[in-house]
């Protein structure tokens, strides 16, 4: 029996991983800055609860295990509480419309997941600290120890099968499941971050050179022009097009020359030179 439902506890967390990193996939120019990036989080999130429930382990009738738990406790952790509200909502009304003894405690599963993820968010931003595996692997522990908590909800003697037939496949495969999607999705908002910090430092870099008061210009190593800014157009003569439609040697006049002998600069890194004019 043990083994059966070990069996289909991993094959549901292996789809839920799965799922969700397809979803990581796809989001991962989203920064859930905006509202409508939040509700669309919140609505896909939903969608792969949905996919994942309905992959269900039955215990008996009307009482099924699945990683919701899993799913909403780490959306509420990374995406925080309008997003995994949104999800919890919707996986909440499926979970009512499939019906079953289990409702009560399905529905409770859901909200109590999603309410130790939100909190838990929290108290992790006011410490101001990231999420090492360890932390994630006792996150699992405490959203799955309170989720045989919302079992009490169910008879007595269901309760107890649960305990004995259920309680040490999930507490081992949930928060090793638990850590495997934190890490990924943690790995995830840290390309984000860093891709994001480098478009604003390199728009940054841009509208300085743009505005720059000397003349800078980027050069390969075939003597092409990479970047020229309008200052460095304006100070040889030519329009920011006429620099870049032909190599820098092609475009030098006798008068150009000298000025760059006396006024310019060129230093080698890698295959770039970079020659600023004043």
């Amino acid at each position: 029996m043990q083994q059966n439902i070990f069996l289909a506890l991993v094959n549901n967390a292996a789809l839920l991983l799965g799922l969700w990193a397809i979803y990581g996939l796809l989001s991962l120019r989203t920064n859930l800055k905006s509202w409508w990036e939040k509700v669309l989080s919140g609505v896909l999130i939903g969608v792969l609860g949905i996919a994942v429930m309905y992959s269900t382990m039955p215990f008996s009738p009307g009482v099924v295990f699945d990683t919701r738990s899993i799913l909403l406790s780490i959306s509420g952790l990374f995406f925080g509480l309008i997003p995994a509200m949104i999800a919890a909502i919707m996986t909440a009304l499926f979970r009512i419309w499939q019906g079953g003894m289990g409702t009560i405690m399905g529905v409770l599963v859901i909200f109590t997941s999603t309410a130790i993820g939100v909190g838990w968010r929290y108290m992790r931003n006011k410490h101001d600290s990231g999420s090492s595996w360890l932390e994630l692997y006792l996150f699992g522990v405490v959203v799955h120890i309170v989720m045989f908590m919302d079992s009490y909800s169910l008879p007595s003697d269901v309760t107890a099968s649960i305990l004995r037939d259920v309680s040490i496949p999930v507490m081992i495969i949930y928060p090793l499941a638990t850590v495997a999607l934190g890490v990924l999705f943690s790995n995830q908002l840290t390309r984000k971050k860093l891709g994001y910090e480098l478009e604003k430092s390199e728009a940054k870099y841009r509208n300085i050179v743009e505005t720059a008061e000397e003349g800078i210009c980027f050069l390969d190593q075939n003597s092409n022009f990479k970047f020229v800014n309008q200052k460095f157009a304006s100070l040889l003569g030519y329009t920011f097009e006429e620099l870049n439609a032909l190599p820098f040697d092609d475009l030098l006049t006798k008068q150009a020359r000298i000025f760059i002998e006396e006024n310019g600069r060129i230093d080698r890194k890698g295959y770039v030179k970079v020659m600023t004019c004043r």
